[in-house]
């Protein structure tokens, strides 16, 4: 959890506003949308997983059971989950060309709609229920996540020799705010619930100083 949070980012809220008004919302649509498979159909399913695979073993850790089967229970029970196993039968869909209904796809739009929404409340209540916990880890999240990891990232582009645009967008878009979606996952299996809801909280103050920094010294 402490990985997943330190390194998902809100790319949805704050892709097209900011990446948007640098480079326009046509220009910035395909790397946010590559950013959104990457954290929906990889990270988040994995997180579940493994959230799952941890959370059994301790429930289950007097069990007269392998270790090896514990895990393969886990990890089947995990791929059950919503959270993982939805956006990876999406994307088999889309791959194999599903056209949905148009009441269908309506449907989803608004479901998806408030997923951002709801993870943002769950959020809220585990930080009014734990409060703001200003603690070794949840800043150590936070800085990882608008300090750290964008600056390693413009390593890893210049390294590659990308254009200075590409570079922008990239260390951009690791560089925001940590995702309330992440922290949800935390909430959801109780690993680190408090720290990463604070860490969302001050990553998202941080990044107040940190991005108009970022954009100033790249652009």
């Amino acid at each position: 959890m402490f990985s997943l949070n330190s390194t998902q980012p809100t790319f949805a809220f704050m892709g097209i506003p900011v990446l948007g008004s640098l480079f326009g919302a046509d220009v910035v649509a395909i790397p946010i949308a590559i950013t959104g498979i990457v954290v929906n159909a990889m990270l988040d399913p994995l997180a579940t997983i493994i959230g799952t695979v941890g959370q059994r073993e301790r429930s289950e850790g007097d069990s007269e059971e392998s270790l090896f089967k514990v895990t393969i229970k886990s990890i089947l029970h995990g791929l059950s989950e919503p959270l993982a196993c939805v956006p990876l039968i999406a994307v088999v869909l889309v791959l194999c060309g599903f056209q949905s209904p148009d009441l269908l796809s309506s449907s989803l739009d608004q479901i998806g709609s408030i997923t951002s929404g709801a993870a943002l409340f769950a959020v809220g209540v585990t930080i009014g229920i734990r409060k703001i916990q200003f603690s070794p880890a949840a800043f150590g999240i936070a800085i990882l996540k608008v300090a750290i990891q964008p600056l390693v990232m413009l390593g890893i582009a210049t390294a590659m020799g990308l254009s200075s645009a590409d570079i922008v967008k990239l260390v951009l878009l690791v560089a925001f705010p940590g995702s309330a979606v992440a922290a949800m996952i935390s909430v959801r299996f109780d690993s680190l619930a408090g720290e990463t809801a604070s860490a969302f909280v001050l990553s998202a103050i941080m990044s107040l100083v940190t991005l108009p920094l970022l954009i100033s010294w790249l652009m």
